[in-house]
């Protein structure tokens, strides 16, 4: 069934981006989760049958959704729920990562205020978790919307496993 597992994704040369991903998500994604990511509530607003992306009620900085290739994975394996079969992504790898810059770029979108953003552990910090400090020099930028293939050399070139 749909959602048993995220899919891999594979990274383009080029950073994800935002500004496409705004694109996408105007084609794909805000006739369920609206134009504005506020979600649809069920008939008696019990919940959410569309759950909201970003505002008061979205998920917060340093959760798993709010890192771009972990939300790409998802994107890829589920989205648009209707358009989407077992085994056949409708949406391509890039697409994917730009949805899901545009969903997480906090220069336009707000979100609840996270309890921390720390993280116990940087070495076993995913390479998309876009909050400082890290055991390398690239930026939270890049961190953030790649592009990630250096990222992952560099990583690997120190003997690290990079986690995504």
């Amino acid at each position: 069934f749909k959602g048993a597992k995220n899919l891999e994704i594979e990274f383009p040369d080029v950073a994800a981006s935002p500004e496409r991903g705004k694109v996408l998500f105007a084609e794909n994604c805000a006739r369920c989760h609206g134009n504005n990511g506020e979600g649809v509530y069920n008939a008696d607003k019990s919940g959410y049958t569309y759950p909201p992306l970003w505002g008061q009620y979205g998920y917060q900085p340093g959760s798993s959704m709010h890192r771009v290739i972990k939300q790409a994975q998802w994107l890829k394996s589920n989205m648009p729920y209707d358009k989407v079969q077992l085994g056949k992504p409708y949406l391509t790898d890039k697409e994917a990562l730009d949805i899901a810059a545009y969903v997480n770029d906090d220069s336009v979108h707000t979100r609840p205020n996270p309890k921390t953003l720390d993280y116990p552990d940087k070495m076993g910090k995913p390479i998309d978790y876009a909050h400082s400090p890290f055991n390398d020099n690239f930026s939270e930028e890049q961190h953030k919307y790649g592009p990630y293939k250096p990222i992952i050399a560099y990583w690997k070139k120190q003997g690290w496993k990079a986690v995504y």
